[in-house]
């Protein structure tokens, strides 16, 4: 990297959380890099393998996981913001993933392919499915966990929310509750 950051800018302790998530959840990242990719773009391929994504708070780059056991640490009320606004996604259930992936368990076959399906649904019935890849990720076993937490992601997340607020107001940053 021809302008590695300082110390300072680098949230080490968020790195760390993430590195024993990845440990405990059993997350891979074996990425062979055979093009020209920008060390960000590099950074969030290999967080996304492990269920989480980029931060930056208080000007240090970091990583925030996807978690489920968080407290909540702000309210949004109408005494704080402004201008609420709310989408829902109505897309058609999907009924599996099909993921392509280099298979580090049959001699890093860069064709091989996973169905990851949906609740009831498996190859008898299984008819509207979308293609995702995840690079980096060579185990099917890590294929399968990513696949099920993207096809959750749709199901229980299909709204964006979004508000307006005074910088004095914000007592939360990118991952928090």
């Amino acid at each position: 990297n021809a302008r590695p950051l300082l110390d300072g800018h680098v949230d080490i302790a968020s790195l760390e959380e993430f590195h024993q998530h990845c440990t405990l959840e059993g997350f891979t990242f074996d990425y062979v890099l055979d093009r020209a990719v920008g060390v960000w773009q590099l950074c969030q391929m290999a967080l996304a393998a492990g269920r989480a994504g980029r931060s930056m708070t208080d000007g240090r780059r970091g990583a925030v996981i996807d978690r489920w056991d968080k407290t909540a640490v702000q309210m949004i009320t109408p005494s704080n913001s402004w201008n609420w606004q709310s989408s829902r996604s109505f897309r058609k259930r999907l009924h599996a993933l099909r993921v392509r992936f280099v298979d580090a368990d049959n001699n890093f076959d860069s064709g091989a392919e996973l169905l990851v399906f949906n609740d009831g649904y498996d190859k008898s019935n299984a008819t509207f499915m979308e293609s995702i890849e995840f690079p980096g990720v060579t185990s099917s076993a890590n294929i399968w966990k990513l696949g099920r937490y993207y096809l959750g992601q749709l199901e229980l997340r299909p709204e964006i929310y979004s508000c307006s607020m005074d910088l004095e107001h914000m007592a939360f940053s990118r991952g928090d509750l």
